[in-house]
């Protein structure tokens, strides 16, 4: 494990562990039931601006079944966005990237490039200790996370957040 800190920055954590082959436990979430992340099926969209973590990033997100195209910045997504035969389910950025650029900026170009399929949601992730009131004037919905979880803990935070916005998306769908 290390660690690397830069005042006004930001951190970069690296862990090394090995790569089990079976599925991560359930575990219970606080309302008591079982719960297993589960993010099969899901197609995200993943920006850092670290070769490295976004590397781990995506692989992390593809074995838990996700379809994952990643780029750096958004110069590297405009490849991506010019093929827009599906839509992303998620989008899942670093606020802080290199020349001043912003996750935030790269999540509001992705959602109105895919403006007429509905909002899609954000997972921001970030090695800084941030509140999420830094993102107050973001549009919902959207989650800040941690780079210092546990892979396990992302995949579950990520999964919940993936899980919520399709039942409020079927749940409208079904009041039409």
């Amino acid at each position: 494990m290390s660690f690397a800190s830069v005042e006004g920055r930001g951190s970069r954590f690296s862990l090394y562990a090995r790569v089990a082959a079976s599925q991560p436990a359930a575990e219970t979430n606080p309302y008591g039931d079982l719960y297993s992340p589960d993010l099969n099926g899901t197609f995200m969209l993943l920006c850092d601006d670290e070769p490295t973590v976004l590397e781990g990033l995506r692989r992390l997100f593809s074995n838990a079944g996700s379809l994952v195209q990643a780029a750096e910045s958004m110069a590297g997504f405009e490849a991506i966005l010019a093929d827009d035969s599906r839509i992303p389910d998620l989008i899942v950025t670093d606020i802080r990237l290199r020349d001043g650029a912003s996750g935030k900026e790269v999540a509001d170009r992705i959602r109105r490039h895919f403006a007429w399929a509905g909002v899609i949601p954000v997972a921001f992730i970030t090695g800084e200790l941030l509140s999420a009131q830094v993102l107050r004037d973001f549009p919902e919905p959207f989650v800040l996370l941690r780079k210092s979880s546990a892979p396990e803990d992302l995949v579950a935070n990520i999964s919940r957040f993936v899980a919520a916005h399709r039942k409020v998306s079927l749940d409208l769908a079904k009041d039409r």
